[in-house]
């Protein structure tokens, strides 16, 4: 998904966070430093691929011992970021919920949201958000996380690093 919205010509750069502490008690299934280590790897790749200027990393949100909420680590970055137009790119299966986010308006109102194409999901973008032009996948965290507790195959979905530092962990299962 990264990669797409970076081909998609509507981004200068991306800073890849983390969420953090979860406002409705979300387990996420393995350890922050599990979670970290794994962005780590993405970012990395994606750094190779496309530069450092262009892909960033952000601990903030995950490293904060305060419940997360998306509306105020946009703000935070915002201000880190003076000057910048800060968008939030978000696959389509989060648009069934996205009403019942904290804050969702002002996200609406301050901030470009971005949303790229799933399969299975017919969620429509609210008003001032952006379908990106780009094909559907069906790579959610969740359903990559879901076929791993199942013993089905994910490799075609994540980095080979990645894929083995799961099962090197024993990870999800």
């Amino acid at each position: 998904m990264a990669d797409n919205f970076l081909k998609s010509g509507l981004l200068d750069s991306l800073i890849v966070s983390p969420a953090g502490k979860h406002a409705h008690g979300k387990n996420y299934g393995v350890s922050d430093n599990h979670r970290i280590k794994m962005v780590q790897m993405m970012v990395s790749d994606l750094q190779r691929r496309w530069g450092k200027d262009k892909v960033s990393l952000s601990l903030r949100e995950v490293q904060s011992t305060n419940v997360s909420y998306t509306y105020l680590a946009l703000s935070e970055l915002g201000e880190s970021y003076a000057g910048a137009q800060i968008a939030l790119l978000v696959g389509q299966d989060c648009l069934d919920n996205f009403h019942l986010w904290n804050n969702y308006q002002e996200i609406l109102n301050q901030f470009r949201v971005l949303v790229h194409p799933r399969i299975g999901s017919n969620s429509r973008p609210l008003q001032g958000m952006t379908m990106i032009k780009a094909e559907n996948v069906n790579g959610a965290s969740g359903v990559v996380k879901q076929r791993l507790v199942n013993g089905q195959e994910v490799a075609t979905w994540l980095l080979p690093e990645i894929h083995d530092y799961i099962h090197q962990n024993n990870l999800y299962i």
